[in-house]
């Protein structure tokens, strides 16, 4: 990712979350918060090639890995940030968290 002519190396798997700005994206790792020139799709196609991620809103990538809670149509991540669930993308997430809990046949 280059900022203002300098390039900063961002680890995938510190990415906690990207948010959309318009023509620029702000990826919040673990410690710190950059802004690239960058679109969402970019950022998405990136970001999928390593099955980290999940795109949950028009304007929210987020790591899997962060995922604390999801309430409604809201997910918690672990750094204490909620993100709201779009509708074009509640399924994917409904899919991916259903293929990992545990649920009682009672």
């Amino acid at each position: 990712m280059t900022k203002k002519n300098k390039y900063v190396k961002i680890s995938p798997g510190d990415i906690v979350l990207v948010e959309g700005l318009k023509n620029y994206v702000k990826i919040t790792t673990t410690t710190q918060k950059h802004v690239a020139y960058l679109t969402m799709r970019e950022m998405e196609n990136t970001l999928n090639a390593s099955g980290d991620f999940i795109r949950v809103h028009k304007s929210f990538i987020i790591a899997k890995q962060h995922i604390q809670r999801v309430a409604g149509r809201t997910v918690l991540l672990t750094n204490h940030l909620e993100v709201p669930i779009g509708e074009t993308f509640r399924q994917d997430l409904q899919d991916y968290i259903a293929r990992r809990v545990i649920l009682s046949d009672r």
